[in-house]
């Protein structure tokens, strides 16, 4: 016990020192990370409570240039929403050693909440699940791929609001699916072996044994495309609903990949309409997966979200996104009655039909 308690001890001491020349920011504590990314809470003089993960790049100085520019370019396209459903890197410092992406702090991630309680409720479910099609939506508006949706990196507020984080254009699209090591490396981080990587991007080794990256279309930014984030969603959205079950490992996404395997065995156990709307998102072929917002306009999006969600719900939440908090809790204060009559309204006409 007071081995383990040294070594946590110099670990900690350590990444403080690491930290310790970053400007206007001070070492919390250590968030973890895998092999590639080690993650800090640390305190930023302007932004407040902010996550920090830092990362020994390998490439050479032009290719992390051209990631540092993808990740400020990503920064720009989401500050034009509105109502935006993601957080992206706000500050980036290379060291030259180290590179250090920051982004603010969130409450939770989806993953930690999955398994504290109180537990999600149906309504929970159905709103958080509405979010992540609206947060792909957004992104397929501005011609943006996030390239490592999983629920980790879906973040939470506290009172609910869904933000897609650690946006990941320095990871490759294409993985050999006969390295495990690569997957581990760059999609793995909690060690769990969950997989939400498309299929389409595991490709076999051309000759030579390297995996040839596809060049991105023409005004498309990250390393990933609209229809892999689709899929990644889709896995998302049925571990919520499986309360933290993954639909796949990393195996049974390569059967699934092959044909091997139909459909992931969890996917039966998943209430009708989100069977449904699952099914879609993870089409094996990427040609038959719908962009977010023909699912949200479309029969699965129709008979699992009703009208009121986005009529009602989001537009009054909205609004609180740029509110300090002690205003945003008068206006739900002085407005909660007349949301319930809406509510009540809307959910009277959609029973009537």
């Amino acid at each position: 016990m007071g081995n383990a308690h040294s070594s946590a001890l110099a670990g900690r001491s350590g990444q403080a020192e690491i930290l310790s020349d970053l400007p206007s920011v001070v070492y919390k504590q250590s968030l973890g990370g895998g092999q590639l990314l080690k993650s800090s809470l640390c305190i930023h003089d302007e932004i407040g409570l902010v996550v920090v993960k830092q990362t020994y790049p390998k490439q050479n100085l032009g290719e992390i240039k051209k990631y540092e520019e993808d990740l400020l370019e990503i920064k720009s396209r989401l500050s034009s929403l509105a109502s935006p459903h993601s957080l992206p890197v706000t500050h980036i410092q290379d060291s030259g050693s180290s590179v250090f992406l920051l982004r603010q702090y969130a409450h939770s991630n989806l993953l930690a909440r999955l398994g504290a309680r109180p537990f999600l409720r149906a309504a929970d479910k159905l709103w958080i699940s509405y979010q992540l099609l609206v947060a792909g939506r957004q992104l397929e508006a501005l011609r943006t791929a996030h390239g490592d949706i999983k629920a980790s990196n879906v973040l939470l507020t506290s009172w609910g609001w869904v933000l897609l984080a650690d946006f990941a254009p320095y990871k490759p699209h294409h993985l050999p699916p006969d390295n495990p090591a690569s997957f581990s490396l760059f999609f793995d981080t909690a060690g769990k072996r969950t997989c939400c990587v498309a299929p389409e991007r595991f490709r076999d080794r051309a000759a030579g044994g390297v995996v040839k990256e596809p060049s991105a279309p023409a005004g498309a930014l990250g390393s990933s495309t609209p229809a892999s984030d689709v899929f990644s969603l889709g896995c998302v959205v049925a571990e919520l609903y499986l309360d933290g079950r993954p639909l796949f490992d990393y195996s049974s996404l390569l059967a699934y990949r092959t044909g091997a395997l139909e459909e992931p065995n969890l996917l039966r156990s998943l209430p009708a309409e989100v069977r449904a709307l699952v099914a879609r998102m993870i089409a094996r072929d990427p040609k038959q997966r719908p962009s977010c917002a023909a699912l949200l306009n479309g029969p699965e999006g129709r008979a699992m979200f009703p009208d009121w969600m986005a009529d009602v719900v989001h537009p009054f939440f909205a609004r609180l996104l740029r509110i300090p908090p002690d205003a945003a809790a008068g206006i739900v204060l002085d407005q909660w009655e007349g949301l319930l009559e809406e509510l009540g309204g809307k959910g009277r006409r959609e029973r009537g039909r």
